[in-house]
């Protein structure tokens, strides 16, 4: 019986490593992986979205990501393509910022 459990375990491990080892290993289909020129900028600028809370214990934000999309929104002449991913701590907790971004995102139209 241990002779049967090992192969059928060994026989996993192969199957596992196979399967681990072709997924890194396989070409990514056309079109996904694209190198572009490179472009050298001098005017560039970091954006970040602060939250913490201070001495007073009071949660403090400093949205320049959040507001500097939203005035290029505003700034549109056409239409408007948003890609965004929200990464978050409290992921797992209700959290207004969310739902603010998720109204604010779902208002935005084509302008003419």
């Amino acid at each position: 019986m241990k002779r049967i459990v090992g192969i059928l375990f060994l026989l996993f491990i192969i199957i596992y490593s196979s399967t681990i080892y072709y997924h890194v290993k396989k070409p990514l289909p056309i079109g996904m992986s694209v190198e572009g020129a490179i472009h050298q900028v001098e005017d560039i600028e970091l954006l970040t979205d602060i939250t913490y809370k201070n001495k007073q214990n009071k949660r403090v934000v400093q949205h320049e990501v959040f507001h500097t999309m939203l005035k290029d929104i505003q700034q549109a002449k056409k239409f408007i393509v948003v890609d965004m991913f929200l990464f978050t701590q409290l992921s797992h907790q209700k959290n207004k910022c969310k739902s603010l971004v998720v109204l604010r995102l779902w208002s935005i139209k084509y302008v003419a």
